[in-house]
């Protein structure tokens, strides 16, 4: 999940989010970073991958 005015109240309070988002909400800018990885030769071995980028909230 990333930062945005739609997000508000998404969790009852603090302690709700970490349990459940324990890595904390993204930024705009670190889903650039992303993005911006996957456009360059960097990851030029990935193929067919679901790269997911959710602070760790499908993780559990």
């Amino acid at each position: 999940m990333v930062e945005s005015f739609f997000d508000e109240g998404f969790f009852e309070d603090d302690a709700a989010q970490r349990k459940y988002q324990p890595l904390g909400m993204g930024t705009p800018e670190q889903i650039a970073d992303v993005a911006v990885f996957l456009a360059s030769d960097e990851s030029r071995l990935m193929t067919g991958s679901a790269v997911v980028v959710d602070g760790g909230y499908t993780a559990l």
